[in-house]
């Protein structure tokens, strides 16, 4: 991970995690982050797309879910595109590194993941 491009932010997520794989088998897996700033009627949120690869991807599926507080470490890329004519900018982060950290009851836990958590507390850090 370079260090210059080196992103931490502390929010909640926004929808549950997707996990796909590229054509050469890779694990991915895509969720939002919403990231509050501020507080009382100065308070903005500020929405990050999330990515995370191979095994890691894997664990944050079985892991992760809507609601769930967590802190992300990761690269940071503004991306530019173009919708319906109006340029826009999107938030995206390459997750090298995720930890819960919020209290269980943050998030209904996934129906397979009612009995384990894959043999990890929801605050220890995740060995990838």
């Amino acid at each position: 991970m370079d260090v210059n491009n080196c992103y931490h932010c502390t929010g909640r997520i926004g929808r549950d995690p997707e996990l796909k794989a590229t054509p050469t088998g890779t694990a991915i897996c895509k969720f939002s982050l919403a990231v509050d700033h501020g507080w009382g009627d100065k308070k903005t949120t500020m929405w990050f797309n999330c990515t995370v690869f191979g095994k890691s991807a894997e664990r944050a599926e079985k892991l992760l879910a809507k609601g769930k507080q967590i802190q992300v470490v990761g690269s940071l890329n503004l991306r530019e595109y173009e919708k319906d004519g109006v340029k826009r900018q999107s938030n995206d982060i390459d997750v090298d590194d995720f930890k819960m950290i919020g209290p269980r009851e943050d998030a209904a836990p996934k129906p397979a993941q009612a009995a384990s958590t894959g043999g990890y507390e929801e605050d220890e850090t995740l060995p990838f």
